[in-house]
């Protein structure tokens, strides 16, 4: 950041992408202040770390003088604060805009894609630090590997981010290594149709300079629509047929089409092979040794609600995950039969948002053939207009997944769903709560009920 700013405002504070930005803006000695409508594990961890965060937005909280606020991209227009701000004539950017001011000064590596950004990043991130690359690393989750932070705030020129599409945000990045894990239509509330959504991706693609290069999926055919107008070097990976860097069989690595070796990993599913792979061509285009990137691809077992492991309700094994548009379901309901091939499978999952569950009903319906339960608890509201909550329901869904000829049922809310699992676990081996909404909370009350044990 500019050294004349010294006094920063965050709007959304709590936001897992801006909590970063704030670590960040703290290390570099900025005065860091910002509020959040609820308080959360990442807002207690910013106060614990000496950041000024306010619960609850109001023209109080904001100091006399701001040089600067960047706002979430949850915050709605007429958020008071936000208000206040432009009245006194702040400059206000973007949490996509702060980005990129951050990748102007720094060798930026993108991860882009509609899914496994965070998993990738991760991966990248993580064996970048075992290098000693010392990277900073702007990462959609938390990580043990980061002290249980979403940032790791390294000292070199490199910075390794998450690149969202949402509003087009991450056309404010600055990418010299620009990776392209897979491309589908999604968040239907900001683009008008799939062409849309491809040609903000060929933006980002032509942002990356000449001397620069793009890593990407050839398997996935709106990649490589997309590839079609880069102006820089493009490195191919696939899991389908020979490329640059190509994974055959199970897990067999080729490079230049030179047998290397066996990339085995911990994470199950077909999804993460392909998102270690990305990551393995990457850090190896980086020259990071390969007795690096091997054993840390393989030690990384995943990160804050990426199917992750809770423990248990008696004998019933009780997962976490963060899928919410249908390909990502099936990927990882199928990662998770993987492990438990012949045992009961329950799913609780909240729909994230009613625009995206009305557009892709019937592909939402079909995505559970894995589960001999699923229950909806409700749907999460966030960025819907009253057409889309009038046109689509958690009983709507409920009677498209039956459809596929899977047991599903409405849950009432969250509280009565977990009153329903404390009830039904033994009915199930596993149960998997899965939702980029609010349907966390549900092992987190098991957790405070000491009903759920690791």
């Amino acid at each position: 950041m500019p050294t004349e700013l010294n006094t920063i405002y965050l709007i959304g504070i709590g936001g897992i992408g801006i909590s970063a930005v704030a670590r960040i803006l703290h290390e570099q000695g900025k005065t860091v202040v910002g509020s959040d409508q609820e308080a959360s594990e990442l807002t207690d961890n910013l106060i614990k770390d000496g950041i000024d965060v306010h619960i609850g937005h109001r023209v109080e909280n904001l100091p006399r003088n701001i040089d600067l606020c960047i706002i979430s991209p949850a915050i709605q227009k007429t958020n008071v604060e936000l208000k206040e701000l432009h009245e006194r004539g702040v400059k206000i950017i973007t949490y996509g805009q702060s980005l990129g001011l951050l990748s102007s000064s720094k060798y930026t590596i993108a991860i882009a894609g509609t899914h496994g950004k965070t998993t990738t990043t991760g991966l990248i991130g993580t064996t970048m630090v075992a290098a000693s690359y010392e990277p900073t690393v702007i990462i959609g989750t938390t990580l043990k590997e980061f002290s249980g932070l979403n940032v790791y705030t390294g000292h070199s020129k490199y910075l390794v981010v998450e690149a969202c599409e949402y509003k087009r945000s991450f056309l404010d990045i600055n990418p010299d290594i620009l990776l392209l894990l897979n491309i589908e239509m999604d968040h239907f509330d900001v683009y008008k149709d799939e062409a849309d959504y491809i040609d903000a991706f060929i933006q980002l693609a032509k942002k990356v300079p000449l001397d620069g290069c793009i890593i990407a999926n050839i398997d996935d055919e709106n990649v490589k629509k997309v590839l079609a107008h880069a102006h820089c070097n493009v490195i191919r990976v696939s899991r389908k047929s020979e490329a640059d860097y190509s994974l055959h069989g199970k897990n067999t690595l080729y490079r230049n089409y030179h047998l290397v070796g066996d990339l085995v990993l911990q994470l199950p599913g077909e999804h993460n092979k392909y998102n270690a792979l990305m990551a393995y061509a990457l850090c190896h285009y980086l020259k990071v040794p390969d007795e690096i990137i091997f054993p840390n691809l393989y030690r990384y077992k995943g990160s804050w609600r990426r199917m992750e492991y809770k423990g248990k309700i008696g004998t019933t094994e009780i997962y976490d995950d963060y899928a919410h548009h249908p390909t990502e379901i099936s990927a990882s309901l199928n990662a998770l039969r993987e492990k438990y091939p012949r045992e009961r499978i329950c799913c609780i999952y909240q729909p994230h948002q009613y625009n995206r569950t009305k557009n892709l009903l019937k592909e939402f319906g079909a995505s559970f053939n894995l589960c001999d339960q699923v229950i909806v608890p409700d749907i999460y509201q966030v960025r819907d207009v009253k057409k889309d909550i009038e046109a689509v329901s958690a009983e709507i869904l409920v009677k498209e997944i039956k459809k596929n000829k899977v047991p599903a049922k409405f849950g009432n809310g969250l509280e009565k769903t977990k009153e329903y699992i404390e009830k039904k676990y033994n009915d199930f081996d596993v149960i998997v709560i899965m939702g980029a909404g609010d349907v966390y909370k549900i092992t987190k009350w098991l957790e405070e009920d000491e009903v759920l044990r690791v």
